[in-house]
């Protein structure tokens, strides 16, 4: 989860570079992208249409992503 929810080189520092290179490798995702999705969902409005969508598409794409580290 470390690997999935903060960036690179913060993740790199608790589980070390090697361990984050054998997770990168074993999944060929790119690492920290949960916390991405959590900062644009935040940010985005909940009043429009446009927002409330995207924040669903957010919503989405952050439960697949995380499912694949479960």
């Amino acid at each position: 989860m470390i690997f999935a929810k903060e960036k690179p080189e913060d993740a790199k520092k608790i589980i070390g570079e090697k361990r984050w290179n054998e997770i990168h490798k074993e999944t060929g995702l790119e690492g920290g992208l949960g916390h991405k999705f959590y900062e644009e969902y935040r940010s985005t409005s909940k009043i429009s249409k446009e927002g409330r969508k995207r924040r669903n598409e957010l919503i989405d794409l952050s439960t697949k992503y995380y499912n694949k580290f479960r």
